[in-house]
């Protein structure tokens, strides 16, 4: 048998992206259920068996109703054999959650829900596979939810696919050991052959083309924060007929996030070229400026500024250490000839960097 499976997760529908402007919230909060549709598409395309979702499929437990119908009808879309969707410690499973409810009503029949930690086969979809899942029950957890597969054997005649949602020490950060830590360790040890995981929003392995590799993470396939360094990454995974494994990670984001600092001495020609791009008006960037400047070229850096603004979809821009290059015209016109000021800086003259930051000094003082 030969097994084909599109492997995401942490796509947070429902994120809600406060702090930035009303009509960015709302294109970046689309994107994220734009990219599901993506997606579906994509794995079916690649004529994907397995449709995997390894938890935050929703970024809350508690999302309006007509956003769960929503994606419901868009996962219907697979062509597949089936989806199987884990709850993860955002969008969460308890004996209380209405989520869950709601999309199991208006779910599929080949859309399986992973709540229980109990192995589930998809026989019933023709597919020789057994599933391992371990569903979070609440956002934070000391513990992970791998502990029922301990002793357990795993059928030979079956390819076995275990499916958790955490933070796993050594590839994803967790300070305070609260999101359902694993060990890789453990992992390899239990039953499955093969492991999907969620939560870090960054893909495991780090790499385009993957073989012979046994525990995946899919990274977040939508940026959804200026912490994001990515295009937004999900797995094709293959399993061949004697078990190999091998990957390709496909990029499908549609927005992207940029955190970057410059220091500025000539112009603003490198804002231009770097981030007046094709792809700008998907771009959301804060920018950190830094440097001195010409007093011709700082005047029109409000121009640059609304360029900059009118073309990305945001812009933030931090310029408060941006200053002034001092010439020695400039000196003389703001300080009294053989005056102290004026003999220091006068100076450091020919040290650029030196004169600046004297003449901050003697303007703090002043």
């Amino acid at each position: 048998m030969t097994l084909k499976i599109l492997h995401t997760g942490d796509l947070h529908i429902g994120m809600r992206y406060g702090g930035y402007p009303e009509h960015v919230r709302t294109h970046l909060a689309e994107a994220r259920v734009d990219v599901l549709r993506r997606l579906v598409a994509e794995a079916n395309n690649r004529q994907c068996d397995l449709f995997v979702i390894a938890g935050d499929l929703f970024t809350t437990h508690k999302p309006k109703n007509s956003l769960i119908v929503e994606v419901t009808e868009i996962i219907k879309q697979f062509a597949g054999a089936c989806t199987l969707i884990l709850p993860g410690n955002h969008d969460y499973t308890d004996a209380l959650s209405e989520l869950w409810q709601t999309f199991v009503t208006h779910k599929g029949e080949n859309t399986i829900l992973l709540e229980d930690a109990a192995r589930f086969s998809l026989d019933a979809f023709g597919l020789s596979v057994e599933i391992w899942p371990a569903p979070c029950t609440s956002l934070h957890s000391e513990t992970n939810n791998l502990g029922w597969m301990h002793g357990q054997q795993a059928d030979s005649e079956r390819f076995n696919i275990g499916i958790a949602h955490g933070s796993v020490r050594g590839l994803s950060p967790d300070l305070d050991n609260s999101y359902f830590p694993m060990e890789v360790a453990e992992l390899r040890a239990l039953p499955p052959d093969l492991w999907l995981l969620g939560h870090s929003h960054v893909r495991y392995p780090d790499q385009n083309q993957v073989t012979g590799e046994q525990i995946f993470n899919a990274g977040t396939p939508e940026p959804d924060g200026l912490d994001c360094r990515h295009r937004g990454h999900a797995w094709i995974i293959t399993v061949d007929a004697a078990g190999k494994v091998s990957a390709e990670s496909t990029t499908c984001g549609q927005y992207r996030f940029m955190d970057l600092s410059y220091q500025l001495t000539k112009d603003f020609s490198v804002l231009e070229q770097e981030l007046l791009t094709a792809d700008a008006d998907k771009s959301i960037a804060r920018l950190t400026l830094t440097g001195n400047l010409p007093a011709e070229v700082l005047a029109e850096r409000q121009n640059i500024y609304r360029k900059l603004a009118e073309t990305l979809l945001h812009v933030d821009i931090r310029d408060s250490r941006l200053g002034l290059r001092l010439t020695p015209t400039m000196l003389d016109k703001e300080f009294t000839a053989g005056s102290f000021p004026h003999r220091l800086l006068k100076k450091l003259t020919a040290d650029g960097e030196a004169m600046q930051i004297a003449y901050q000094l003697i303007k703090e003082v002043k």
